[in-house]
């Protein structure tokens, strides 16, 4: 059998095959899956975007939830003084965040590994539509 096979050579019950390979949507998804590249690969353009925007978005909320975690170790706080029963004091307060920025952006990076674990699976097992590219051309 041939290494390479033309986009009209019949595949798995007479269906036409993609010129598009399975071992690489499966390594695109494995490696680079958050940025959708196995979707992207695959044609499913809607999907790959979801993939890389959730991405993206848990990472920009985990930057900043960092910074508002330690922007008390980072700078300095807003500093005011007073004196009221003949002693001065000065009290500093800080402003910062509880966590729940990097909670929020630990939830959505975890949804993504589930769902990227799942598409990994799905296209090794060639079920569903995991099996076809976007134009529902088998993979090879």
């Amino acid at each position: 059998m041939p290494t390479f096979m033309p986009p009209s050579a019949p595949g798995p019950q007479g269906q036409q095959l993609s010129t598009k390979s399975r071992t690489i949507a499966v390594v695109l998804t494995w490696f680079l899956g958050g940025f959708g590249a196995g979707n992207f690969y695959r044609g499913y353009v809607g999907r790959g975007f979801a993939q890389l925007g959730l991405s993206v978005a848990s990472w920009i909320l985990l930057v900043i939830g960092f910074i508002q975690l330690w922007a008390p170790f980072l700078g300095s706080g807003s500093t005011s003084s007073w004196s009221g029963d003949g002693y001065y004091y000065e009290e500093t307060t800080w402003s910062t965040g509880d966590g729940s920025l990097m909670l929020v952006a630990g939830a959505m990076s975890f949804a993504l590994g589930f769902w990227l674990m799942y598409e990994f699976f799905m296209i090794i097992g060639r079920n569903g539509s995991f099996a076809y590219d976007a134009q529902g051309r088998h993979l090879r």
